[in-house]
């Protein structure tokens, strides 16, 4: 089993606390992979305690958190990384994400948004706008993001 063989050399080469986050991200997304995910968020939750530079792994940790349904924890990592990386697409999109899935389409909406005024280089930022524009039915907005990500494309 290749996920088996994978776990062995993750395990082999993880160490608690080391510089190298692949170890640890790829043991935890095989967690993910099993539905372990609670293992998974444990871990990454333990060495995100242990580091300076958290930021990395903390978006680890807030997109398996999303994807188990830990939509709270999701959004708390999310609220924290947006404090520690102000001007990051990366962080409003995945806000824009978790509150899209708690059910608050404006706040998924006003952090698209920012990622949009963050990075207006970022097509991906402006298709997401322009998507949760038209779930809002806002059709002359999204038609404005969907063009403006096609400029960028």
């Amino acid at each position: 089993n290749k996920d088996s063989e994978a776990e062995a050399v993750f395990r082999k080469l993880y160490q608690p606390g080391q510089e190298d986050i692949r170890p640890v991200v790829g043991l935890a997304q095989l967690m993910a992979k099993r539905k372990q995910f609670g293992m998974a968020v444990d871990l990454l939750g333990k060495e995100v305690a242990t580091r300076r530079d958290k930021a990395p792994l903390m978006k680890v940790r807030a997109r398996v958190a999303l994807a188990a349904g830990m939509r709270d924890l999701s959004l708390e990592i999310g609220q924290e990384l947006a404090r520690l990386e102000p001007k990051s697409p990366e962080v409003r999109l995945h806000l824009s994400d978790v509150l899209a899935s708690k059910g608050d389409l404006a706040g998924a909406i006003s952090e698209a948004k920012r990622a949009t005024e963050i990075a207006p280089e970022n097509a991906f930022a402006w298709r997401k706008l322009g998507f949760l524009q038209g779930f809002h039915q806002d059709w002359a907005s999204a038609e404005i993001a969907y063009r403006k990500a096609l400029e960028l494309e």
